[in-house]
């Protein structure tokens, strides 16, 4: 993914993810919806998350938004099944969130 954005001029400063499982390693802060990433990469690199904008594919990624207080949450609704009540705006491509 970080060599994809690349090609394209984007360069990814660092990547969050969750090495847990809630039936293999038990609950945890960072796995979504729950905030944990958000907030850490907020102290890192010191991020309003009131002023940010989260953009994901599945509820759960708007939620984790939301629980961390992000401002605007956009979700790509390309699966039309999904709750899209909770997004701030949903987009069918990138480019949607360009005003």
């Amino acid at each position: 993914m970080v060599n994809e954005f690349k090609v394209l001029g984007i360069y990814i400063t660092r990547v969050y993810h969750c090495p847990h499982h809630p039936d293999i390693s038990g609950e945890c802060e960072c796995r979504k919806p729950k905030p944990g990433m958000l907030f850490d990469a907020a102290k890192e690199f010191d991020i309003d998350l009131n002023s940010s904008t989260m953009i994901g594919d599945k509820e759960r990624d708007i939620e984790a938004g939301i629980n961390a207080g992000v401002g605007t949450t956009y979700l790509f609704a390309q699966n039309k099944s999904v709750d899209t009540s909770k997004a701030t705006k949903i987009i069918d491509k990138l480019e949607d969130t360009i005003c």
